[in-house]
């Protein structure tokens, strides 16, 4: 749901050539219980039958600056591999993810 990964506010835009760091932490709950869809979704990812490799996308967008523009605009990605933290047990909390350009 879109609640569990968008950010609670809209964060400042670079300028051009700027460096910017957003620190954005959120927990997704994979209750065995009440959690069944996630749980199996996380299941093929990390098992090797999902098409997107195990990886996990984030997508920065960019929301109109006025009322004229509609549609928010994909400006980055990033993506975690989750095979890798759980094949290495890595820490992934303190993880800084690069987000690349969509041009």
């Amino acid at each position: 749901p879109m609640e569990t990964t968008e950010t609670p506010m809209s964060l400042r835009k670079p300028t051009a050539g700027e460096e910017i760091h957003y620190n954005f932490t959120r927990v997704i709950s994979v209750d065995r219980a009440q959690d069944v869809a996630l749980r199996q979704y996380l299941y093929t990812m990390l098992e090797g039958a999902d098409p997107n490799q195990g990886r996990l996308k984030f997508t920065v967008v960019s929301e109109p600056m006025d009322e004229q523009e509609e549609e928010c605009v994909d400006v980055g990605h990033a993506h975690l591999d989750l095979q890798e933290v759980l094949l290495t047990g890595s820490d992934i909390v303190e993880r800084q993810i690069d987000i690349v350009s969509v041009e």
